[in-house]
């Protein structure tokens, strides 16, 4: 079943209709005011230089607007598109697509927005995880060192710690990214303000210069 959406006319399809029958009502109205004009043996050449300027600015009109909702849209994100896959390989979450509201290059900012949406909350979720099998690995080690008859090996010690610096490789690397509306500070989760990557900026750099 499909949805009621695909059923509708995209935005650029309609758009570039309607120009078309602009331009074709244009170019009829001419034809039918010089095919009058020459039927009556009446050519006048001031009147045929009017219609000629009157269609011309038309067309102008046409294309103008035409530029700026057809093809200024599609720059935009083309360049945004450039922007954010650069950022992206440089590990910043933080960005944000513009969305132009009303057509279908919105779908596609919205669309990668919510993806990097997606791709912070895995790493949100490794890194919560990652602190708790720290944890654990200590407990673990812990026990083992109360028990009287526990021995724990030089062998076990270099896989605890081996363990350990592999979860807080993967902590730091997590660390290096840059996220919209939330940051991390020594492995811990701090909320921000969820409409201004700037000010969770802010937030984050005045954390950081409580605790140096």
């Amino acid at each position: 079943m499909k949805k009621v959406m695909d059923k509708k006319i995209s935005y650029f399809r309609r758009t570039v209709l309607i120009y078309f029958i602009l331009i074709g009502a244009a170019a009829m109205i001419f034809c039918s005011y010089y095919l009058y004009e020459t039927s009556g043996y009446q050519v006048k050449l001031q009147n045929y230089i009017i219609a000629a300027i009157v269609f011309s600015a038309s067309i102008t009109a046409i294309l103008i607007l035409f530029m700026r909702n057809i093809i200024t849209p599609m720059e935009q994100i083309s360049r945004a598109l450039g922007e954010a896959a650069k950022k992206l390989s440089q590990g910043h979450l933080d960005l944000a697509l513009p969305v132009f509201p009303g057509n279908d290059v919105n779908k596609i900012g919205e669309y990668l927005n919510d993806f990097t949406v997606n791709v912070q909350e895995v790493l949100l979720h490794v890194q919560t995880h990652s602190n708790f099998i720290i944890k654990t690995i200590e407990q673990i080690k812990q026990k083992l060192g109360e028990q009287n008859n526990a021995v724990i090996t030089p062998q076990i010690e270099r896989d605890f710690t081996l363990a350990r610096q592999h979860i807080q490789n993967i902590q730091e690397m997590i660390q290096a990214f840059e996220y919209y509306d939330i940051c991390l500070e020594n492995g811990k989760v701090m909320s921000g303000n969820t409409q201004s990557a700037s000010k969770t900026q802010a937030g984050c750099e005045a954390e950081k210069e409580k605790h140096p």
